[in-house]
C-alpha cells in the first residue's frame, strides 16, 4: 500500500463558518506558517491572504479556496526545507579606460 503524501494545507477551526489556514511544513513558532484567514458566507468564501499573492480572494466555495492555497504552497513543499548555498554571483574586475 503507497503511502499518503504529507498534507500541504492545515486547516483549523476558529469560529463560526471561519478558519485559519496554515502550512504544516514550518515549525509552529515560524510566523510564515499562517498562510491565510478564511471566512465562509451563505453564498461564497473570503480568504485573507498573509503571504504576498496575487491569488483571488473571493471563492464560490470553500474547495475552491483550498485549491489555489494547495497550488500556492506546492512549489514550497517541492523545495528542500533546510537551507541551500546561495547561487555565486560571477564577478569581473573593472573595465579599463
Amino acid at each position: 500500500m503507497a503511502e499518503a503524501a504529507p498534507a500541504r494545507i492545515e486547516l483549523t477551526r476558529v469560529g463560526e463558518g471561519c478558519w485559519r489556514l496554515c502550512d504544516p511544513a514550518l515549525h509552529e513558532s515560524d510566523p510564515r506558517r499562517l498562510v491565510a484567514f478564511v471566512e465562509c458566507a451563505e453564498d461564497h468564501v473570503t480568504v485573507l491572504w498573509l503571504r504576498d499573492t496575487h491569488a483571488d480572494t473571493r471563492f464560490d466555495t470553500l474547495e475552491d479556496a483550498l485549491a489555489v492555497a494547495d497550488s500556492l504552497l506546492a512549489p514550497r513543499a517541492r523545495r528542500a526545507v533546510r537551507a541551500q548555498r546561495p547561487v555565486p554571483i560571477p564577478h569581473f574586475p573593472p573595465r579599463a579606460r
